[in-house]
């Protein structure tokens, strides 16, 4: 829940522990996209999927672990 600015910058410093993307099967066709343009793709681990009755979809991600060097 935040803005997508707020979202950019905690991506950006890998302060975000776990993804909960809602799909809605209504389509706007605007809006702030959720990822930032030129985002560097990371592969997430799902671990859960619920589906409600009203047709959304809510997804659950989480991050690759960083290691330690």
């Amino acid at each position: 829940m935040g803005s997508a600015n707020l979202s950019a910058t905690l991506i950006e410093h890998r302060l975000i522990d776990e993804y909960r993307i809602a799909i809605n099967p209504v389509i706007l066709g605007a809006g702030a996209p959720l990822f930032a343009p030129g985002a560097t793709r990371t592969d997430h681990e799902r671990t859960d999927v619920r589906l409600f009755m009203s047709g959304i979809v809510e997804i659950r991600l989480r991050p690759p672990t960083i290691t330690a060097t």
